[in-house]
């Protein structure tokens, strides 16, 4: 009953969080990493299996990028203070804004799983050509995640401990 009442309380503070944010008009304009633009080589143009790789691949990595950079913007404030310094309601901000990150985050690892999968069976049927054409869209790709990974390495060093274990629920009271 407790522990019902504590996931209860805590989802409440969540939403209240959530409603008293401030909107993003008040917010300055964040130093975000240009869309990334893969086009489609000629070499490439026919072949409607690489060409939904391409561009699922890039709309996905997109997606990726904006995502992660509105969590960094949105948790900025606390990534250089020691997690002994940051209040509760700090803390549950972070965690509020990692955890819609994370549910964001499966439906495009998904996707990523897919056209991963997807390389692995058409690159088997590509000519030299088409190979060496799709190797630099990859490469695209793959820089994209390291300009990413630099940017935010901060976002590593970021680990959220509870202040109190939450009360084991009574055994009599379940």
């Amino acid at each position: 009953m407790k522990k019902t009442l504590h996931i209860t309380l805590a989802m409440v503070i969540v939403a209240l969080l959530g409603a008293c944010s401030s909107s993003p008009k008040d917010q300055p304009e964040p130093d975000y990493l240009p869309e990334l633009k893969a086009e489609i080589p000629a070499e490439l143009q026919d072949n409607p299996e690489v060409v939904e790789y391409i561009e699922t691949t890039t709309e996905a990595l997109n997606e990726l990028s904006i995502n992660l950079e509105d969590l960094f913007v949105k948790i900025e404030p606390y990534v250089q203070k020691d997690e002994s310094e940051l209040s509760t309601m700090e803390k549950l901000k972070m965690s509020k804004h990692v955890l819609a990150f994370t549910a964001q985050m499966a439906k495009v690892g998904a996707r990523m799983a897919t056209m991963k999968q997807t390389y692995h069976m058409m690159s088997d049927n590509l000519t030299q050509e088409e190979q060496q054409a799709l190797d630099v869209i990859n490469e695209t790709f793959e820089k994209r995640i390291r300009e990413l990974d630099k940017k935010y390495q901060d976002l590593d060093n970021i680990q959220l401990h509870p202040d109190e274990e939450m009360p084991e629920p009574d055994s009599a009271m379940v």
